[in-house]
């Protein structure tokens, strides 16, 4: 039995991944649970590996075969891969079972769901395996999102003055996955340097924030190519600049994701937006309301793919990253734009 507390993550990932079969990350936190995620497939499957395979928790009660035959799969490329399994709920234990019960080594996932109580048998049967591990998200407080923020910058042999601490919440606010890729970016600006300056801090952080992330999500689905090309402009070396966006815009179409999942278990648009987690904000319904009747769940789980492929091929080759990048936002906006044309 391997239950986790937060703070014992770096240590699960440098040293439990290699004996273990999964991990189930369960709380309301969901975009903390896609950052672990997304941390864990890149550990799994290194610079060069394939990308995750994704299934949305929904599906499993409907077809929990995938699930045990992904986890069995051998990797085109050798070694393990990573795969993804987000909200799952309570009928989905049936699909997860075999894995839990399973003594060999097959490839890893990861299972995000929601909070679980002490009584829920989909937790209770995670703890109990000896090949998977449990850890509960709870939402972070402000000290621990500094002390991670000081935890990367401190890998790098960096250290910040509290004024620019202070100055670097106030730009990025206390979204963790938006924190956390902030602080990455930060640390890539000034490498070299000792110290980070509130000069710093304003040179970088904010331009990606979960605001423009949102505008930039609905000019690509909904097929603005004048738009893209425009952010592409605007940034360095051939839409370099939007190398950033991918993990942010790939984890708003993984929230779209899920609500398109819950469009095909036959919940109107409505029903979809109020159940998703964290909740949309009321500004946000109606441009989310439209993607959903324009785009069913099979295109933004094609749209995911292309995503994540993208972020793959930027890691392999990071001097054609701006050209990789601008050319999968362009080319997913300009089927959107067809979709929107029939």
């Amino acid at each position: 039995m391997t239950v986790l507390r937060e703070d014992q993550f770096d240590q699960f990932l440098a040293k439990g991944l290699a004996r273990m079969n999964g991990l189930l990350i369960h709380g309301d936190d969901t975009s903390a649970a896609e950052s672990l995620a997304a941390r864990i497939a890149r550990e799994v499957s290194g610079a060069d590996g394939e990308a995750p395979v994704r299934l949305d928790g929904s599906s499993l009660t409907g077809n929990g075969g995938r699930l045990d035959d992904e986890f069995r799969s051998i990797s085109l490329l050798g070694g393990r891969r990573a795969i993804i399994v987000t909200g799952a709920t309570e009928p989905g234990l049936k699909a997860i079972s075999p894995l839990l019960q399973n003594s060999s080594l097959g490839n890893f996932v990861v299972i995000t769901s929601g909070s679980l109580t002490r009584s829920s048998k989909l937790r209770d049967a995670v703890e109990k395996s000896d090949r998977f591990a449990a850890l509960a998200l709870y939402e972070a407080k402000a000290e621990d999102l500094a002390r991670r923020v000081h935890g990367i910058w401190a890998s790098d042999g960096l250290v910040a003055r509290p004024e620019a601490l202070e100055r670097f919440f106030e730009l990025v606010g206390n979204e963790r996955m938006i924190v956390e890729q902030e602080a990455i970016k930060l640390a890539v600006f000034v490498l070299g340097q000792q110290e980070i300056g509130i000069d710093d801090v304003e040179a970088v952080c904010g331009d990606v924030s979960s605001t423009s992330i949102s505008v930039l999500l609905d000019d690509v689905l909904s097929g603005n190519t004048a738009a893209i090309e425009a952010a592409t402009d605007l940034n360095d070396d051939d839409g370099a600049g939007l190398k950033g966006a991918l993990p942010l815009l790939s984890w708003q179409v993984g929230q779209l994701q899920a609500m398109a999942a819950e469009r095909a278990s036959g919940k109107s648009v409505d029903q979809a937006i109020a159940a998703a987690r964290p909740p949309v904000h009321f500004t946000r319904k109606k441009a989310i309301s439209n993607l959903l009747q324009r785009h069913d769940l099979a295109a933004i789980e094609r749209i995911q793919a292309m995503l994540e492929q993208a972020t793959l091929a930027s890691r392999k080759s990071p001097a054609l990253a701006g050209s990789i990048v601008s050319r999968t936002l362009m080319t997913i906006s300009r089927e959107a734009r067809e979709i929107k044309a029939r």
